[in-house]
């Protein structure tokens, strides 16, 4: 597929960075609370990327064509989710083309555009779920594993650096032991202070970013934000982190097309 300029202006950008910092963020289950999302993320200029199953998620509210294409239209990206959220790990070859060889066709054309990432229904995926996925061309694919902010990471098992969710610290340990990661635990460990405080970990970890390049990648369901009452929480987080002029802000697909690309000046600027 041809760059756009876009994609050439945003390439050119990172590979200008010395210590490339880049903030995504994503959505998930295609909840219509996902409007306000998008809504906070338009009026402070940041992207992001809403995984939309094509069974609404547990009957509840969810967006509707015209909201995909609108969102759509506004530069929003939409990827999918599942056909109805079920988990795939472990899963026969008949369950897994059930549920994901539909998605893609059926959400484009809804939309009139490529469809290019997938999330992980509960973040659950093996072998055979990549190459389900490889195979029905999609780009990449978003974990939940949490407290990452490497620039470097197969495309298909994208990582995140916070959910907007009051975890307890022992569910960051648990995440830490099953992705054995050594960044991850690092981050940890620097953080340790903060794992029982969502908000101020968000922070941390994005002056990180700031400090020492990466990612930072913020991922919700603003279902559960909505029943949480965090909203408040989140518009403070985005605040924090909009309007940097040293940083560039992406859509998922984005992000792995300019730290995967195999265009030399991203790998100069990444691996520099």
């Amino acid at each position: 597929m041809l760059q756009s300029s876009a994609d050439r202006k945003a390439i050119g950008r990172v590979a200008d960075m010395e210590k490339p910092r880049i903030v995504t963020t994503s959505w998930d289950d295609g909840n219509r609370a996902d409007l306000r999302i998008a809504e906070l993320l338009r009026s402070r200029g940041i992207l992001g990327t809403f995984y939309v199953p094509i069974s609404p998620y547990q009957g509840q509210p969810s967006l509707s064509h015209a909201d995909l294409k609108s969102l759509s239209s506004e530069g929003f990206e939409i990827g999918a989710h599942g056909f109805s959220h079920q988990l795939l790990w472990g899963q026969s070859a008949e369950v897994l083309a059930r549920e994901i060889g539909p998605c893609k066709p059926i959400l484009e054309a809804v939309l009139g555009s490529e469809v290019r990432m997938f999330c992980y229904p509960r973040g659950r995926y093996d072998t055979n779920v990549v190459r389900f996925l490889t195979e029905a061309g999609y780009r990449g694919a978003r974990t939940v594993h949490m407290l990452s902010t490497n620039l470097k990471f197969s495309p298909f098992e994208m990582p995140t650096t916070m959910q907007v969710f009051p975890h307890p610290m022992s569910s960051y340990i648990k995440n830490i032991l099953r992705t054995r990661k050594v960044e991850t635990l690092q981050a940890g460990l620097a953080n340790v202070a903060w794992l029982g405080n969502w908000l101020e970990l968000g922070k941390k970890l994005f002056d990180s970013v700031r400090q020492n390049g990466g990612v930072w990648h913020l991922y919700g369901h603003s279902w559960e934000i909505h029943k949480l009452g965090l909203w408040k929480e989140l518009e403070e987080l985005l605040d924090y982190i909009s309007n940097r002029k040293d940083v560039l802000y992406v859509s998922n697909c984005e992000l792995v097309r300019l730290l995967n690309s195999n265009t030399a000046a991203v790998s100069g600027a990444v691996k520099s």
